[in-house]
């Protein structure tokens, strides 16, 4: 299958879900993250992700911990909108999934931020805690979680940190089909064309299900392990010698 195997499915979906994109969409990279973007802003995410070994285990535990930052926002800002349901689009690799949040305004800028910042950090990117706490700030703000006290506002970064730290720690490789919503970001945009999926599709390594629903098992996610840290530790300032 071609590279055209994005372009069709996200046509499939804007024509089930969201005939009127259709009408702007182009045959390219351009109009293939217009279908993203406009999915997403519906509460349909389609992810790209090349996983490394038993793609059905790596997808449940993928889907878990991307799960975990969905519900911990949607519950501490959107409840009782916390439905989320994932599915197989077909049986290539990488692994297309398709994401459905029950809160549109969520999907959206997990999709145009979250997702993209991951696919960054699986191809290599070096972050910093400055950049992290930003992006953290910046989607929050986005969500309009000006009530929450700073306590409740620090759990949640921490969560945010803690499912994007698995992911990361998984043998994946996250591909970026929705534009990164942070032009602020200089460097982080300028690295942003390196996470386009793959041209060409293999055949997905077995065992896993060839299409359809995949019923993710919710509950605790494997401890992060020493190397989990996403981002580049901020030296601490040299010492001043001691006066005699």
């Amino acid at each position: 299958m071609s590279s055209d195997r994005y372009l069709a499915h996200l046509v499939q979906l804007a024509q089930k879900h969201a005939p009127h994109l259709l009408t702007q969409a182009t045959p390219d990279v351009a109009g293939r993250a217009l279908l993203a973007n406009g999915l997403a802003r519906l509460g349909y995410v389609v992810v790209c992700v090349q996983l490394q070994g038993d793609v059905a285990e790596l997808a449940q535990t993928w889907v878990r911990a991307f799960a975990q930052a969905y519900h911990a926002l949607a519950q501490a800002l959107f409840a009782p909108f916390t439905a989320f349901k994932a599915a197989y689009l077909d049986s290539q690799s990488p692994t297309l999934l398709l994401l459905e949040m029950e809160c549109s305004l969520l999907a959206h800028s997990l999709a145009r931020t979250f997702i993209p910042y991951l696919a960054l950090l699986s191809h290599g990117y070096k972050s910093s805690r400055a950049e992290l706490d930003g992006l953290m700030n910046a989607l929050l703000e986005e969500l309009l979680a000006d009530e929450l006290d700073a306590a409740q506002r620090k759990d949640l970064q921490q969560r945010l940190y803690d499912s994007l730290a698995h992911l990361t720690q998984l043998p994946q490789t996250c591909y970026s089909l929705q534009t990164f919503r942070r032009p602020d970001l200089v460097a982080a945009q300028a690295a942003i064309a390196r996470t386009q999926p793959p041209s060409l599709a293999a055949p997905a390594p077995a065992p896993r299900p060839k299409t359809g629903p995949l019923d993710y098992r919710e509950g605790p996610l494997p401890p992060l392990g020493s190397d989990s840290k996403i981002f580049m530790p901020v030296p601490d300032p040299p010492r001043r010698p001691k006066k005699d």
